[in-house]
């Protein structure tokens, strides 16, 4: 262990008192109130907080979030990295970066797969091997927009709305699931996540759900917020979701029996959005608000647990470039056939691919060719080989774009 590993300490938060020195550090830097800090704390759990010490004083800490992120149609066991902070007066001695190692480290100490985050800066986490891999949209429809009478909305009203009941959710999962497999980079979402959506930020969500009255089966459903200002309503929706186009025709029906006194309803979503495209009309509008990054923790576990399209086999020799886990820098063999992959070491490096690149290309965020247009992939070879090879790397990823619209 050199200098500067034992510089700090990094580890899990063990008790009450040390808890509340790591939420005195972190409160002043997110301007949050007790009450928001006992909550946060209540959702996540106290076991998931790590805090780093120089010995004496607490420097920062962060919340781990275990959960899931579908990838070719599977979930695959990710950490979400959120509420990451370091003191003003530690931020010049590499703290931050410090932390992040110590972190990755336990992570693939413990297997863990990918590890997700939504970053307030970038250098930081690109250092750390992270790189954008996902979207977070905001979706607005203006509600008096909705025409109702169109021929596209006939049999709008075919299935049922009804308020949600507890124990519905065990089936508002499955239908929020069923839309994760569709896409990519969709959390599967845990006590954490789902409680966000049912009381966000305080607020209370009132939950809809749409039901197919001939099997009793709920395929859609809508967690909504009204909001007010000036005597102008709007309705913010924590989550919304539809699995069948009558589910998000219903849907849209619901949302335009507001508009008398509503004027827009935004969510979040995707560029496709099933609900908004079973819009009449050319009238929502899709904003991007965010990007997520993500970071491959463990490369053999990682690449063997998500999901592949059928129709590709392949094999991809390559040599990832890894300056903080030195364990995921070496050769490797990736061999996908039947939806699925076998990873094992060795190959001709032939591709060398840096940890910012395999995570951007990974989740489909970027094609190889693009990754390589930004340094991110570098190829030996013939040109023609170079493309040969970029191209068989990209195939092995292709899919759905992906976003998700939880936050954490």
């Amino acid at each position: 262990m050199n200098s500067r590993q034992r510089r700090f300490g990094y580890r899990a938060i063990s008790n009450a008192r040390e808890l509340g020195s790591l939420l005195k550090v972190l409160g002043p830097i997110f301007s949050a109130k007790e009450s928001m800090l006992k909550n946060y704390v209540s959702q996540v759990g106290r076991s998931n907080f790590r805090m780093l010490t120089d010995g004496r004083d607490v420097c920062g800490g962060l919340a781990l979030i275990p959960m899931g992120q579908y990838f070719g149609g599977v979930s695959v066991p990710t950490t979400g990295v959120a509420f990451v902070g370091v003191r003003p007066e530690n931020r010049v001695r590499g703290t931050a970066g410090e932390m992040m190692r110590l972190m990755l480290e336990e992570m693939h100490d413990d297997g863990v797969p990918l590890s997700s985050l939504y970053p307030a800066t970038l250098p930081l986490y690109r250092r750390a091997g992270f790189e954008l891999a996902g979207s977070r949209y905001e979706i607005r429809i203006p509600l008096r927009q909705i025409e109702l009478g169109r021929a596209e909305m006939a049999g709008s009203r075919d299935l049922e709305i009804r308020e949600f009941r507890p124990g519905d959710q065990h089936a508002v999962n499955e239908v929020h699931k069923a839309r994760c497999r569709m896409s990519a980079g969709g959390i599967e979402r845990g006590r954490f996540h789902w409680a966000r959506i049912h009381c966000w930020r305080g607020e209370d969500a009132r939950g809809t759900v749409v039901e197919n009255p001939n099997t009793g089966d709920i395929e859609g459903y809508a967690f909504l917020i009204q909001k007010a200002e000036d005597m102008r309503f709007s309705l913010f929706g924590t989550d919304v979701a539809a699995v069948t186009p009558a589910a998000a025709k219903r849907l849209v029906a619901f949302f335009a029996d507001h508009r008398s006194l509503v004027e827009s309803l935004t969510y979040g979503g995707s560029a496709a959005d099933v609900v908004m495209r079973a819009l009449p009309e050319k009238a929502a509008s899709v904003q991007l608000i965010d990007h997520w990054m993500l970071r491959v923790v463990n490369v053999k576990s990682a690449l063997e647990a998500r999901g592949y399209s059928s129709a590709v086999n392949a094999c991809v020799e390559f040599e990832l470039e890894d300056d903080v886990l030195k364990d995921n820098a070496r050769k490797w063999v990736l061999e996908i056939s039947n939806g699925k992959a076998k990873v094992s070491r060795g190959g001709n490096g032939a591709v060398r691919i840096t940890s910012r690149g395999l995570a951007c290309i990974y989740s489909g965020f970027l094609s190889a060719e693009e990754a390589a247009q930004g340094g991110l992939v570098h190829c030996e070879g013939s040109p023609d080989k170079q493309r040969e090879r970029l191209s068989r790397l990209s195939s092995a990823f292709a899919g759905p774009t992906p976003w998700m619209s939880d936050r954490f």
